[in-house]
């Protein structure tokens, strides 16, 4: 008959049982030995599993994928934000060396990157654009005789993969306003 022990932790030991005596007598051994000759035995992935399992990596994908372009195109837009911010500042120099009744007509830049075109040089020294974002440019000189919501300075930079761009406009008064978010379309 089997019997019960403890050992040094004072745990019951296990009772001698069917698997104890199949493993003494070299059953686990012939039972491996059929595995490995092909016996039917065997049990591999069922069309289900593996039907399953290829779901789950396609939802897995797509929803990485996904993820990856929305963060591609806020990228991008954060391209054309720092595009509009270094305009500005240009912009600004331009504006201290202007003379009256300089005007910019509203004029783009290539969405091809680097200088911006000889016409918005002349107001904005040394502005460069990245590539894939299109700038535009309008420029009035204010004098005291005009009205105070009177455009002076007017900036667009639009991302043409992110289909967003930001504006930020100077009025004559000096009151400032920028917009952001705005759906593209120009490029």
């Amino acid at each position: 008959m089997a019997e019960c022990s403890r050992n040094s932790f004072g745990i019951v030991g296990a009772m001698e049982s069917g698997l104890f005596s199949a493993l003494r007598n070299g059953a686990a051994r012939v039972r491996s030995d059929a595995a490995l000759s092909g016996s039917s035995n065997e049990r591999g992935f069922t069309l289900v599993e593996l039907l399953v399992t290829m779901s789950i990596i396609g939802i897995l994908a797509a929803l990485s994928l996904s993820a990856f372009f929305v963060y591609k195109d806020k990228a991008e837009y954060a391209k054309a934000e720092t595009d509009l911010r270094t305009a500005i500042i240009a912009f600004e120099i331009g504006d201290q060396e202007a003379q009256p009744g300089d005007t910019l007509a509203l004029t783009y830049s290539p969405t091809t990157g680097g200088q911006v075109p000889a016409g918005m040089e002349s107001f904005m020294p040394k502005a460069v654009t990245s590539k894939g974002i299109e700038l535009g440019a309008q420029y009035q000189y204010c004098d005291s005789n005009d009205p105070p919501l009177s455009i002076k300075m007017y900036l667009t930079a639009e991302s043409c993969s992110a289909n967003k761009r930001v504006e930020w406009t100077r009025f004559c008064g000096g009151a400032e306003v920028r917009l952001e978010n705005l759906p593209g379309g120009n490029c």
